[in-house]
């Protein structure tokens, strides 16, 4: 795939990933066109999510759980995968929907299968109660997961398993959250789906800003 074009900043990709408008085909275009350059324009100085969501699953699991099956949900080229490894956390699947991503994520060698798939209002090919924790970093945003896609995330994983994410603060003041992200996984957890276990503020989840770390046990 080709990698972003000279006249593109990374601030120019940045942009045009959330936009508001943006549909599900451009998303995936552009972030495989991102994927070669990814790495450098999101490097762990600017870009800290993956860190946080790995220390909070081993907060939830301790550390070197091999028999914990995790699912990285928007996994990108792999930082948050490569933080769980770090952890001793070595079962774990990925679902990211561009392949760009996926060929720079693949080289690393963190995850057993690659599941190309965009989590969106109907159920994923992800059977029910497949995995032990669910793991997302980067994919909140204008046009990447809905609110709708979270009966979907705990369809997925196991009574007892936790759902961990981060997103940030801005992006409840955008079209798809505000006033619809909180209220929706508050409702969740009053019909008995799940109940949250910590949320957090984290400083400097990207780019200077901050963000939100969501830890839910699914019931």
């Amino acid at each position: 795939m080709p990698a972003i074009t000279s006249k593109e900043t990374p601030e120019d990709v940045e942009f045009d990933v959330h936009r508001e408008d943006i549909s599900a085909e451009e998303l995936i275009e552009t972030y495989s066109k991102w994927g070669e350059e990814y790495e450098q324009d999101l490097r762990p100085e600017i870009y800290l999510g993956p860190q946080y969501i790995a220390q909070h699953v081993a907060n939830v699991y301790g550390k070197s759980n091999s028999d914990i099956k995790i699912l990285d949900v928007a996994a990108g080229t792999g930082f948050l995968g490569q933080k769980l490894l770090e952890q001793g956390f070595t079962n774990i699947d990925a679902l990211e929907p561009s392949q760009g991503m996926t060929q720079v994520a693949s080289k690393k060698q963190i995850y057993n299968q690659f599941i190309c798939e965009l989590l969106e209002d109907k159920n994923s090919i992800i059977q029910d109660d497949s995995y032990d924790c669910l793991v997302c970093s980067g994919g909140f945003g204008p046009g990447h997961i809905p609110c709708s896609a979270i009966k979907d995330m705990i369809r997925m994983v196991k009574p007892g398993g936790h759902i961990c994410f981060v997103i940030c603060e801005e992006a409840f003041w955008k079209k798809e959250y505000k006033d619809r992200l909180e209220p929706e996984m508050q409702q969740l957890e009053k019909e008995g789906r799940w109940k949250k276990v910590v949320s957090s503020r984290v400083e400097k989840y990207y780019n200077n800003k901050d963000g939100i770390v969501y830890v839910h046990q699914v019931l």
